[in-house]
């Protein structure tokens, strides 16, 4: 209950105190999940959703700490938003969700949720390739990966612009793609991309 009546007083508090106190709560998340998960789950909304500085905890706890089940599971739409307002580390965050194959981001629907957002669609594409370029052959992560690049190209221009595929000349540092394979899907973003990649 003491700590429970501490929680609720950060959340009352605002100004640049109110937000270094949330700092720290969004920087904890994962251990909030594990030791005051009812408090949690019943402040949520308070603490990253509405009020005044509910998006600054949001982005906070994207920056500062680790993805959870619960994260990813409470806060799809504000994480998606998160990163097409180009919050540190939330791309990458969506990115890990797509490779462990976490319900609701799909690559279609990452795709499909960043829509025009190329800065997002790009950061996603570099992403993808940085986090698989020391995989194994055979990995699950890989081949979602390579299923997102091919992806990318294969969706129209008007939906993924040229402009978004730029990052994808990180795949040239991922080690274990197929040769074939990589130089078709590198020929073909060289294409779109008129070689700025």
């Amino acid at each position: 209950p003491e700590f429970e009546q501490t929680l609720n007083a950060v959340i009352g508090m605002v100004g640049s105190v109110g937000l270094e106190f949330r700092a720290i709560l969004a920087s904890h998340r994962p251990l909030l999940e594990a030791i005051a998960a009812a408090w949690l789950e019943a402040h949520a909304t308070s603490l990253f959703r509405e009020g005044t500085l509910a998006q600054e905890t949001f982005d906070l706890t994207v920056k500062w700490s680790q993805p959870t089940p619960w994260l990813y599971r409470e806060f799809t739409d504000e994480l998606f938003g998160a990163a097409l307002r180009g919050t540190d580390n939330a791309v990458r965050l969506i990115v890990v969700a797509a490779l462990r194959k976490v319900e609701g981001y799909d690559i279609e629907a990452v795709i499909n949720r960043f829509g025009k957002g190329t800065a997002a669609l790009a950061a996603a594409a570099e992403d993808a390739a940085f986090l698989v370029q020391d995989a194994e052959p055979d990995s699950p992560h890989l081949t979602v990966a390579t299923r997102l690049w091919t992806l990318l190209l294969d969706t129209g221009r008007p939906k993924v612009p040229a402009e978004a595929l730029t990052g994808l000349g990180r795949w040239a540092f991922v080690a274990n793609i197929g040769d074939d394979q990589w130089a078709d899907l590198t020929a073909r973003t060289l294409d779109i991309t008129n070689g700025r990649i």
